[in-house]
């Protein structure tokens, strides 16, 4: 055994080399050692007990010790699991599993994080199965004995977090009650490390707790200790708190009415008021709620048309906030953030926004329409794009009186933003005028004057050209085959402009390319008799772009990939093409 610690010691650091040689020749040393695995089992294990060895190396062996026993792939880690039960002695296991349990005490927080990883999946494994019985009641004894110190209180909320997270609700039914208690205590203590740790696993243990949200005494104790969690002077615990509080929403929506009125004034401060991101999950309980009530409307509307009653009502959450909650979203929509990539909580302002505007369809409009007048030309271009990106966002759901305000401010839209200074503008804008086309169709009474901009535009950043795409696409689409003769002055252009976004240098940013791609294929199957010949004329340009793709210099997966995607883009051309030709023929 302590050859193999030598063995595994050097393997462990070569692992962690920069040396891409070196790193790939320990890993497959150490797949190797895999096919007798329990000793492998037992030196990780006693790897990480030892606290002489480097930290990185600790880790990679908890990891790799984790690795063991799982996998993404379902038939992998039903493999694994059959393997540690059949291959590995009981003692081993006993080892591996008090090793992880002794090392939730560790001084190191990155070791104990390790561990709690490994004891979660172990759990899966032998919890399933009546093994380790003892585990959850060493892990809820750590909680009740009020000599546990902080750091091992931390690691063991994180361990039943972890269980909780990805094991089957069904198997710790009996213990749910006990682990709920200790959780929700937890979330209580005055040690912010050990409030997040109870607020994740609670997050976790939701799945559990079913039956403790039907008793009212119950479900009252963990929302008054999820509610005071929200106003944490801890920033991350007012993200989770009210990461908790979406998933309430979505798991026992008919338990909010008694709480609804608290968690209203307390989203709205933290929309306004707090971080950007406990602003955002502020904004994402209203989105989750939309969800929900969009989903009961439809169940309501389906037990109306089977006679029958609805098995869940609508408490119409939304509506009733309404007049406070859309201003608010208005004004969070000005927060934007430089970094695109970056989620933030103008954007989520703005997907709140759409799913509200799905929800009460034609009552939002009157809320969020002031804003929009204000700012649609405003100095500030925050302001200018945060109005645009509003207008856009209620264009789904409302079908009546939205109508009028499309037809004032598309001249704006058209002639003033889709050319603003500020790409973030430009961007919102195409977005906006891509919906239009795609729900509002009819309000678009002057296609030259639609048209000629956004076809201009597809010369722009790549972001910009690719819902200028989607515009294109959308009114197309929208036109079909009855009214696409209004296209037939423009088609040339459109098709040659769609090509050429194509193959811009930026083609391959904001999914400009396939958008271009998908664009020209609608343009083509709707196109009218008379626009035979040109569409026979594409043939050979796409053949040949497609030809060109087989010279592509192809050195990696990326570039492969690249290879493979642009020649199913063309061939999706050559096919459209084709059913075109022969729908004309057939005529």
């Amino acid at each position: 055994m302590e050859q193999l610690q030598q063995v595994l010691g050097t393997l462990l650091v070569n692992a962690s080399n920069p040396d891409l040689t070196i790193r790939n020749e320990a890993e497959m040393h150490i797949k190797k050692l895999e096919e007798n695995l329990p000793p492998l089992l037992f030196g990780l294990a006693s790897w990480m007990l030892n606290t002489a060895n480097s930290l990185q190396t600790r880790l990679l062996a908890g990891l790799i010790l984790k690795n063991t026993m799982t996998a993404k792939d379902a038939i992998t880690r039903k493999n694994f699991t059959e393997r540690y039960l059949n291959l590995v002695d009981d003692n081993t296991k006993n080892f591996v599993k008090n090793a992880c349990l002794q090392l939730l005490t560790d001084p190191i927080r990155e070791v104990r994080t390790t561990s709690a990883q490994v004891i979660a999946k172990l759990s899966l494994i032998e919890l399933p199965r009546d093994r380790w019985p003892e585990l959850i009641t060493v892990l809820l004894n750590n909680m009740t004995n009020p000599q546990t110190p902080d750091d091992l209180k931390q690691s063991t909320l994180e361990t039943l977090g972890f269980i909780c997270e990805e094991i089957d609700p069904k198997v710790l039914s009996s213990k749910a009650d006990l682990i709920l208690t200790a959780v929700v205590q937890g979330m209580r203590d005055n040690n912010p490390v050990v409030k997040l740790a109870a607020s994740r696993a609670l997050l976790g243990a939701l799945e559990f707790s079913k039956k403790n949200f039907e008793k009212e005494n119950e479900r009252d104790y963990i929302m008054k200790v999820v509610l005071a969690s929200a106003i944490s002077s801890d920033d991350k615990v007012r993200v989770v708190s009210y990461e908790i509080l979406v998933k309430i929403a979505t798991l026992y929506y008919s338990y909010l009415v008694p709480y609804i009125q608290q968690i209203f004034g307390l989203t709205l401060e933290s929309i306004q008021k707090d971080i950007d991101l406990v602003a955002q999950q502020a904004v994402e309980f209203w989105s989750t709620l939309c969800d929900e009530e969009i989903l009961l409307k439809e169940e309501e509307e389906e037990a109306k048309l089977n006679n029958v009653q609805p098995e869940r009502k609508c408490h119409y959450f939304v509506k009733g906030a309404l007049q406070y909650l859309v201003p608010v979203l208005n004004e969070a929509l000005t927060k934007q953030k430089e970094d695109l990539d970056e989620w933030n909580v103008a954007m989520a302002a703005g997907t709140c926004l759409t799913l509200i505007a799905n929800t009460v369809e034609d009552e939002v409009v009157q809320y969020a329409v002031p804003f929009i007048d204000t700012h649609l030309q405003s100095a500030d271009w925050k302001y200018r794009e945060a109005a645009t990106l509003a207008f856009g966002s209620i264009l789904e759901g409302p079908q009546t009186i939205i109508k009028n305000f499309i037809l004032q401010a598309l001249p704006i839209l058209l002639h003033k933003h889709l050319k603003d200074e500020k790409i973030a503008v430009k961007d919102t804008t195409a977005w906006t005028l891509a919906r239009i086309a795609l729900y509002h169709t009819d309000a678009i009474s002057n296609i030259p004057e639609f048209i000629t901009p956004v076809l201009s535009s597809l010369k722009d950043e790549a972001r910009v050209a690719s819902n200028c795409c989607f515009a294109i696409h959308n009114l197309a689409l929208a036109l079909g085959d009855s009214k696409v003769d209004q296209l037939i002055p423009f088609y040339q252009p459109l098709v040659e402009g769609l090509l050429a976004a194509s193959e811009k240098e930026d083609a391959d940013e904001s999914n400009l390319r396939p958008s271009a791609y998908e664009a020209l294929n609608v343009l083509i199957s709707v196109s009218p008799d008379p626009l035979i010949p040109f569409i026979e004329q594409l043939v050979a340009l796409i053949i040949h772009r497609l030809n060109k793709t087989f010279e592509m210099q192809v050195v990696d997966t990326d570039d492969k990939e690249e290879q493979s995607e642009l020649q199913g883009l063309l061939c999706s051309v050559l096919h459209v093409i084709t059913q075109r030709l022969d729908k004309s023929i057939r005529k």
